[in-house]
């Protein structure tokens, strides 16, 4: 092979490669949602995601229930009382209702 066709087989194979990283990375990123009676929440404002390096997702001017990621991996498939808040940048500032709130199985 020609060094020009080499280079540009080894372009459209690293291509493929990050095509497919970001492709089966996708999932990690999802933001964190809990379940309520009206439909699907977001459980905090923001989240991380590694495709390659750091990216942040932050919602603002969304509906949102506050909790840290540490009190959402810890919340099971139990029903909870969740306080409900509107996304400011990456922080779910919380207002003065409730609302029952709880995980589906993964």
């Amino acid at each position: 092979m020609s060094s020009p066709t080499c280079l540009l087989y080894l372009l459209i194979v690293w291509a493929v490669s990050q095509v497919i990283v970001a492709a089966t990375d996708r999932s990690s990123c999802k933001p964190r949602e809990v379940q309520t009676e009206k439909g699907p929440i977001k459980a905090g404002c923001s989240a991380e995601c590694q495709q390659g390096h750091n990216v942040r997702i932050s919602h603002t001017e969304v509906e949102c229930v506050s909790m840290t990621p540490g009190e959402y991996s810890r919340m099971g498939t139990a029903h909870h009382i969740c306080r409900l808040g509107t996304c400011k940048g990456d922080t779910c500032e919380g207002g003065n209702l409730l609302i029952k709130c709880w995980k589906n199985c993964p």
